[in-house]
């Protein structure tokens, strides 16, 4: 998308009539959705998705606008931000924000800008620095900015915030499992951990399912290979669930341990498809004889997630409908 074009701000919805009468739904505070951007696509599915629900759900009528950002450039390149009609779109207003860490020269331009007017020693632990900045946020005209965050990667990261904000940890592993009961409910299904970390924090939420653990130990000339540890997946379709994937090398080892082991069939679930350098070209090699039957992402990285829609066994669950149904909780 082209962010010096096509900002034409969205029409108030004419499909919705809403009378004076004791039946009518009460109208709740308005919505103004802004975005990144390469998330316009994700706020407009949530801005449909909020219309859709309005008719089907109870509570009061939420009304979502889009609102427009430039995501403009001075000659030195440093941002150069307009927002159109701010007294209109954002003063007293209920803002939405979609933001994008994606790409690391997207995140500059989201969080600064310099307009005036109007394992081992030495890493560094960025996240943290993320965290502050994020955290930098205002106190808002009810209270502090609630930043929403799906599948944190890890779990203590929860306390590198600080109390500017409030953060709301949610999670996209529901997606998966609604998946597999709509599109594999006639399947022996088994769910498969790649280490005890995700496990620990993902086999609570697959009660209902046989689960498999992964492990990695050290083989010949300290190699670490991956074996199944703990579950039987002779003959099953199994499911390996992690939060994230990179280059995809511990899946694909664990696949082969599973195959090893007798699985009918493997797939996988990651809800932030990384992939740098398109290493998701690992997982479309047609000289794999046993290749992952499916690999559902999220779209939480959405230029991946774009890349692979119509790319097998790639599939994409979006994020649209429980990011609607948490803007619904707090509108």
């Amino acid at each position: 998308m082209d962010p010096h074009k096509h900002h034409t701000r969205a029409e108030p919805r004419t499909h919705r009539h809403v009378s004076s009468s004791p039946s009518s739904k009460p109208h709740g505070q308005d919505l103004w959705i802004f975005a990144y951007p390469e998330m316009q696509s994700m706020a407009d599915g949530v801005r449909q998705a909020l219309d859709l629900a309005d008719d089907n759900e109870e509570g009061p009528l939420v009304v979502a606008r889009r609102g427009d950002i430039k995501w403009g450039r001075f000659p030195d390149s440093f941002p150069n931000l307009f927002i159109d009609k701010p007294h209109q779109t954002v003063r007293g207003k209920h803002l939405v924000f979609f933001a994008s860490f994606f790409h690391p020269e997207s995140m500059f331009a989201q969080l600064s800008g310099t307009m005036e007017r109007v394992d081992e020693e030495g890493q560094i632990a960025t996240a943290m620095s993320l965290a502050r900045l994020l955290s930098s946020i205002p106190p808002l005209g009810e209270g502090p900015a609630k930043v929403l965050i799906y599948d944190i990667h890890a779990l203590g990261e929860r306390f590198y915030f600080g109390d500017n904000i409030i953060p709301m940890f949610e999670t996209a592993i529901p997606l998966i499992i609604d998946k597999i009961k709509t599109a594999h409910r006639d399947e022996n299904v088994a769910i498969a951990f790649p280490d005890e970390g995700a496990i620990k924090r993902f086999g609570g939420q697959f009660h209902e399912f046989d689960t498999i653990l992964c492990s990695k130990v050290r083989g010949e000339g300290n190699k670490r290979i991956v074996t199944v540890k703990e579950g039987d997946a002779a003959g099953r379709h199994v499911f390996i669930i992690d939060d994230l994937v990179q280059t995809g090398g511990t899946l694909i080892e664990c696949k082969n341990a599973l195959i090893k082991q007798g699985a009918k069939d493997v797939s996988a679930y990651v809800t932030h498809a990384i992939f740098p350098g398109d290493s998701w070209k690992r997982f479309t090699d047609p000289t794999d004889e046993k290749p992952f039957k499916n690999f559902y992402i999220t779209d939480s990285c959405p230029s991946v997630a774009a890349t692979l829609q119509d790319t097998k066994p790639f599939a994409v669950l979006p994020l649209a409908e429980p990011i609607s149904a948490f803007l619904r909780e707090i509108a």
